[in-house]
């Protein structure tokens, strides 16, 4: 024991947050599997009357124990002194930098896709000439 808190001293960790984080997982892996069954079995009883499917319910699920893990890391992130508001910010973040090249892909595909068929069927252009072109 005294090894593990000379080893915890050493590397500036406080026995108190890795007691905490412990606790804090052994819940998650005991209450999470649990609300799983739980969930599941409500979702085959409302299978029928809200015509889901299998998959549906699968779903719903795996979407629910997902943030229900995830609730448990921010948990431990603020139990280490960790400020969600900093998770929050980068999480933001990336999600926007996502989309504007997203967006900015998507306009040069659509821009060079219509150039293409501009140019490849050419439906301005006629057979006839212009009044404006010069006879010479």
């Amino acid at each position: 024991m005294n090894q593990v808190i000379e080893w915890l001293n050493q590397h500036n960790i406080n026995a108190v947050n890795a007691i905490g984080t412990l606790i804090i997982l052994l819940l998650a892996l005991i209450v999470i599997p649990i609300l799983s069954r739980l969930l599941n079995q409500w979702l085959t009883y409302l299978q029928s009357p809200l015509n889901f499917t299998d998959e549906t319910n699968s779903t719903i699920n795996r979407v629910i124990i997902a943030v229900l893990w995830a609730l448990a890391v921010f948990i431990i992130l603020d139990v280490w002194g960790i400020g969600l508001a900093g998770v929050w910010a980068v999480l933001v973040s990336a999600i926007t930098i996502i989309g504007v090249g997203f967006i900015a892909t998507w306009a040069m595909t659509s821009n060079f896709t219509a150039s293409f068929f501009l140019a490849l069927w050419r439906p301005f252009q006629s057979d006839r000439p212009s009044r404006y072109s010069s006879k010479i």
